[in-house]
């Protein structure tokens, strides 16, 4: 299995997760052009997963389920709010409360959800995607403001995992681009995860047993890669298999 993050941030999000040359997609963040750019590169998908309804999650899910007749997996709450996107095309509803999971590729692929801490109206998830052949586990973990017990027990056995490092706290403090309602409801416990926070889920990982880490989903304002790599190389001299946000690398975990 190998994740390919295509694009990162508050412009958008997308991830191909990769099956033996069979391709799922995480995320339609980005226009419709620049996925099927992406595509001709690396593989076309036969499933879309949606984790909530932002923009810069969901902004070409509608077309690529119908340019690709690929189902679309959301909640039900994320297809309410932008339901007209969605026009012809099929939609597959997830639920995190429901331990039942979605199996591909001829039962050798699982994705299954866990609810996040997200702002938005119609929920949010992660996903976990399992390789059943090499029982080996993906995490994908972004938009949320904080770590709850039940994604820290959900998560914790994951062979790799793609998360959210939004912000650094003390560039968002000081930071005049944004007003003091914008920087509360960031660092918010439905807000999105600072610098600080990953390092503390990190830190709670064996990680002589996790292949990588992908950072992705920095503020272009408040966060940086040096200022990432500084803290996280300080917090972890040791372990050097963290990305951050590599986009276009292929990921392999196995």
């Amino acid at each position: 299995m190998k994740a390919i993050i295509l694009a990162s941030g508050s412009s958008g999000n997308s991830t191909l997760i990769e099956h033996k040359g069979r391709f799922i997609l995480l995320e339609a963040g980005i226009t419709l052009k620049e996925l099927v750019g992406c595509f001709k590169k690396y593989g076309t998908p036969e499933a879309l997963f949606i984790t909530h309804e932002h923009s810069d999650h969901v902004k070409s899910s509608g077309a690529v389920g119908r340019k690709f007749k690929i189902p679309v997996y959301l909640l039900s709450g994320c297809y309410e709010q932008k339901q007209k996107i969605f026009n012809n095309v099929k939609v597959q509803f997830i639920d995190p409360g429901i331990k039942e999971s979605v199996k591909l590729f001829d039962d050798e692929l699982e994705i299954s959800s866990f609810s996040t801490q997200h702002d938005c109206r119609g929920g949010s998830v992660g996903f976990i995607i399992t390789d059943l052949v090499a029982n080996k586990k993906l995490c994908y973990l972004t938009d949320t403001g904080s770590f709850t017990r039940l994604m820290y027990e959900r998560t914790k056995d994951c062979d790799a995992y793609i998360l959210e490092s939004d912000y650094d706290e003390e560039l968002l403090e000081k930071t005049a681009e944004y007003d003091e309602l914008l920087k509360q409801r960031i660092k918010s416990d439905f807000g999105h995860l600072s610098n600080a926070q990953v390092i503390d889920f990190c830190s709670r990982l064996d990680l002589n047993k996790i292949q990588f880490i992908a950072l992705v989903h920095l503020s272009r304002v408040t966060n940086n890669h040096t200022k990432v790599k500084e803290m996280f190389d300080k917090a972890f001299p040791t372990y050097q298999n963290i990305f951050i946000e590599p986009l276009g690398q292929e990921l392999k975990i196995y």
